[in-house]
């Protein structure tokens, strides 16, 4: 159970990363789209909020937020679905094959 939940943590904490550069792409395509800056003036212009300011950092701040708790819940899922497996494993018995040699 502990080398699936660890090899588990391993592989999220790369997803982590590869979703953290790929959000920073995004990010920069729609900012440079003009997206934010219309998000803010409807904002502005249905008296909504005075002063918002997406940026970068908050939105990889939500972002990484996203992956770690997707990292948590991930990892303990697998670890469980382990546990659950070695279970049915030793319950459910398996295949046993006995060799035996001539002489």
């Amino acid at each position: 159970m502990w080398s699936v939940f660890k090899l588990s943590i391993f592989y999220y904490a790369c997803f982590t990363v590869l979703w953290l550069i790929l959000v920073a792409i995004v990010y920069g395509l729609l900012a440079h789209a003009g997206l934010f800056d219309a998000i803010q003036k409807f904002g502005k212009a249905m008296v909504l909020w005075d002063h918002v300011n997406i940026s970068l950092i908050y939105v990889e701040k939500w972002a990484l937020l996203l992956a770690i708790t997707f990292l948590i819940v991930g990892s303990l899922i697998n670890a469980l679905i382990a546990v659950l497996y070695n279970f049915a494993s030793d319950t459910v018995g398996g295949i046993e094959m006995t060799f035996v040699e001539k002489d």
